[in-house]
């Protein structure tokens, strides 16, 4: 490796020869060097042996070409650009005006005769004969006739008519078919002798003279047919249909047609499975959600029927629901309007049980129970039969929409024959009642134990049992309570005050209550007479009202607590008097008299009261 500036210097005979050695010696290594020669000519080579690579200076003399790579692979060779006319790497036998030339930056471009043919542009655009054919990589789209591809295939020309022909080989061959766009529309046909309108397509059989498929400006479709009546209108002259063919040749594979969304995925399949010759319904993918079985039965939420012979013969079975499959099965009868829309008395839906001849034999129906609205949709159910010898049903039974139930009436009323439950006023309280305006010896309300002696009436408190009622042989017993009425005090007093087991005496004045008829209930008042044989019984509580609590219990006979004053001692088995301050004393012998108004039957202290008052069981003998 050697570089010499190639200028002999004077000298001796020795140094000139010498320098004229290291001259040739840079001529036959091409000036090879790590670094480029200090001087430098015009066109003069230079081996780079760090970049590995023959460079030649220009014709200016100030930058160096890159020619080839010292050990012979030509992996990195620079052109001029060109032009289309004047490419920069052409073609001997076709001239310097067809090749391969660059028409911008970090494009390729390929010219005949001088013309621009195809680029290729730094994102993988291809743009053939100036957007005759135009490949859109960055978007996956091809354009004819356009640079800007809306869609994967886009076909542009300025003209109308023909934009697509189909012939048999050439173009002088058989024409098979065209795409057209037409002045004021487009057309589409496939087959020669049919031309279509604007917008619309056809497939048309030369031979037959038919059409074979149609689609009208609308996107009705007919096939064999060009009389479109619905979205899909068939004609044929054999048979009218559509078969689903499985494509298992021993036909047991299933048969399917299947709902996709924009983006692919299956919302739904409805098949017919060759396996077991049953139509299954599937939705939210393949979830299958109903089928028809092999035996004509509909199941909805199930793929079998349940064990019982009823389930296997029902035509109708559903098992679960859309919510969750684990939950009770549903059939939703609905009415096509909004509930502002719906009046009281309409109908919502009904289920009618028939016979071949539309007899009706039964009805359960839903009716609109009052005035409907946003969030508000009062209803209730009706129950109806057909009576032996009648031909239409008639109304047994209603469930209002507060819950009440009404059975043989048809409104909340103590006078009309039937029963109701009434769950609606005051809150919290409910009746039965069960009533009959027939002259009979028959009771409105049977209570019976047919296999054993027990409780017929269970009487609770807060879900905690205070008394009941019970049979044993021929016996029956009232347990827990004591027989009681209501009374008032006198001048409408408040008897809030008063305190539970407070003996009490009869007035001969009568409680009041507006217009209701009282032949037998009198006003009391706190006893105030010691041995008072005018005792009425002692004070339970004070009576609900709507007017307050004007109106109060008062026990007479049965168990009881009753009060005694502080420092006064009862013994069990004591008979009880007046002690003339509400409370009872001691009588001080064992003979009931008329003053007698109770028995202690317990010296366990009940409750104490703040005067120092108590209370204790007894059994009272008031009357």
């Amino acid at each position: 490796m050697a570089q010499h500036d190639y200028v002999i210097a004077n000298g001796t005979g020795a140094a000139v020869r010498s320098d004229l050695n290291n001259g040739l010696s840079a001529i036959v290594t091409q000036n090879s060097g790590a670094t480029e020669p200090a001087t430098t000519y015009a066109f003069m080579r230079w081996a780079d042996t760090t970049a590995g690579v023959m460079k030649m200076r220009n014709s200016a003399n100030n930058a160096w070409i890159t020619l080839y790579q010292l050990d012979g692979e030509w992996t990195n060779i620079a052109f001029e650009n060109g032009t289309a006319a004047a490419p920069s790497i052409y073609f001997k036998d076709s001239g310097t005006d067809t090749g391969f030339y660059s028409p911008g930056a970090n494009q390729v471009g390929i010219s005949t005769g001088g013309t621009a043919r195809l680029t290729i542009d730094s994102n993988g655009n291809v743009d053939i004969d100036s957007n005759t054919l135009y490949v859109d990589a960055t978007n996956n789209r091809v354009g004819l006739g356009t640079s800007s591809p809306g869609y994967r295939l886009t076909v542009v020309d300025n003209s109308s008519g023909v934009q697509g022909r189909f012939e048999s080989s050439s173009t002088s061959g058989t024409t098979l078919g065209f795409l057209n766009t037409a002045t004021n529309g487009r057309n589409y046909r496939i087959g020669s002798n049919y031309v279509t309108g604007n917008g619309e397509f056809a497939i048309y059989d030369d031979t037959a003279a038919a059409s074979r498929l149609f689609i009208n400006s609308s996107g009705s479709v007919g096939i064999g047919t060009t009389t479109v009546t619905d979205k899909l209108t068939l004609a044929h002259s054999d048979a009218t249909g559509i078969t689903f063919k499985a494509t298992g040749t021993d036909g047991a594979t299933s048969a399917k047609i299947t709902f996709e969304d924009t983006a692919g995925g299956t919302g739904g399949v409805l098949t017919f499975d060759h396996n077991d010759n049953s139509f299954k319904i599937a939705t939210a993918g393949t979830t299958e959600r109903a089928r028809i079985d092999s035996s004509g039965r509909l199941l909805v939420g199930t793929s079998s029927t349940s064990g019982n012979a009823d389930a296997q013969t029902a035509l109708i079975q559903t098992i679960g629901n859309s919510s969750a499959s684990f939950q009770g099965g549903r059939i939703n009868i609905g009415r096509a309007e909004f509930s502002a829309n719906i009046t009281s008395g309409e109908q919502l839906g009904g289920i009618y049980f028939s016979d071949a001849q539309s007899g009706t034999y039964g009805v359960i129906e839903c009716v609109a129970d009052g005035t409907g609205g946003s969030n508000d949709f009062p209803g209730r159910l009706v129950f109806s039969t057909t009576a032996d010898g009648a031909s239409s049903p008639t109304e047994r039974m209603r469930i209002r929409n507060d819950g009440s139930i009404l059975i043989q009436q048809t409104a909340l009323s103590s006078a009309s024959d039937g029963c109701y439950f009434n769950a609606n006023t005051p809150a919290n309280f409910h009746q039965l009642l069960c009533h009959s305006t027939a002259t009979s010896s028959l009771a409105n309300l049977y209570l019976n134990r047919q296999g054993s002696d027990g409780t017929l009436i269970d009487f609770r408190q807060a879900d905690t049992t205070e008394g009941s009622v019970s049979v044993s042989g021929t016996t029956v017993s009232f347990n827990g309570g004591h027989l009681s009425r209501w009374s008032q005090l006198p001048n409408e007093e408040d008897p809030s005050s008063i305190l539970k087991g407070t003996v009490m005496s009869n007035l001969d004045e009568m409680c009041e209550w507006g217009e209701e008829d009282n032949e037998q209930l009198n006003k009391t008042k706190v006893s105030d007479v010691e041995g008072d044989p005018n005792v009425a019984g002692v004070f339970v509580a004070t009576s609900f009202s709507e007017d307050g609590p004007l109106d109060f219990y008062l026990a007479m006979t049965g168990d009881m607590i009753i009060r005694i004053a502080e420092g006064v001692t009862v013994q069990r088995g004591q008979l009880l008097m007046s002690a003339g301050d509400g409370t009872a004393k001691p009588q001080g012998d064992g003979f009931v008299q008329d003053k007698t108004i109770a028995k202690v039957t317990s010296t366990h202290v009940t409750c104490t009261y703040d005067d120092g008052s108590y209370c204790v069981p007894c059994v009272l003998m008031a009357c």
